[in-house]
């Protein structure tokens, strides 16, 4: 596909009808950085300021150019972000990591 040719995602969404951003976790799992707007919805919550990615505010123009010179600017920095993203997903939400949770969470409940 077209993001293992990529060098970022940039996502900035002005508003709030995206509820979950797959397609940053998408990117993540690529291995890319994400550049996205910080929504108070389950997309704002994907990226981790500073360690896969930026998050900026909505509309704000100065910081999403900011943002892209900051990767453009630093290779070592934009790759460092895309494998901390690999990782993270990797430990998150690979079926092993998922379903190992909830047995967690399930062993949490019969023990309760």
């Amino acid at each position: 596909g077209r993001m293992q040719t990529a060098r970022a995602l940039v996502l900035p969404s002005l508003d709030q009808s995206e509820a979950f951003g797959m397609v940053q976790l998408e990117a993540l799992a690529a291995g890319l950085p994400v550049i996205a707007s910080k929504l108070p919805t389950g997309a704002g919550t994907i990226v981790n300021d500073g360690r896969t990615g930026r998050l900026i505010a909505p509309g704000d123009l100065h910081s999403l150019r900011a943002a892209l010179e900051e990767l453009q600017s630093d290779p070592e920095l934009a790759a460092s972000w895309g494998e901390a993203g690999r990782a993270w997903v990797r430990d998150r939400f690979t079926a092993t990591a998922m379903v190992a949770r909830l047995i967690r969470w399930y062993d949490e409940l019969i023990g309760s």
